[in-house]
């Protein structure tokens, strides 16, 4: 798929995808019924099956099976040296928290541990650094 940065989905599809997602694996059903950690036995499923495929070239993104109360979900990206997100924006207020690698954001280098913050409706876009990046991002579908 080619990355679409305007199509959006309602945040009802997230919880729906994570609750198909917890359910396909037999982790219980609907979310937020139990503790849930990446290293658990199905995790690796849960991410095929919540696997994201509108996502730039040299990107790779899933969304995490648990719904933090309010209207976002978490996602994480991995994403190849030099790729690059063209310039779009979300409905609603997102965040991007580097756990590895970096990013040039804004004209700034965002390294492991470093964050960001974008409102709502604000147009943004990066570059991933010389030895890629791993990031954790929460936004609306």
């Amino acid at each position: 798929m080619t990355f679409n940065p305007t199509l959006r989905k309602p945040f009802s599809d997230c919880i729906q995808a994570v609750d198909g997602a917890l359910k396909a694996v037999g982790h219980g059903y609907p979310h937020g019924q139990q503790i849930l950690t990446s290293r658990d036995k199905n995790a690796a499923q849960l991410r095929r099956e919540l696997n994201c495929t509108n996502v730039p070239q040299g990107f790779s993104k899933w969304q995490l099976p648990y719904i933090i109360t309010g209207e976002s979900a978490a996602f994480i990206t991995l994403a190849s040296p030099g790729a690059k997100v063209p310039s779009h924006d979300h409905e609603g207020e997102s965040d991007l928290l580097v756990v590895s690698g970096s990013v040039n954001f804004n004209g700034q280098e965002l390294t492991s541990g470093d964050w960001a913050f974008i409102p709502a409706n604000t147009a943004y876009s990066y570059e991933v650094g010389p030895n890629g990046a791993m990031l954790k991002r929460k936004y609306a579908c």
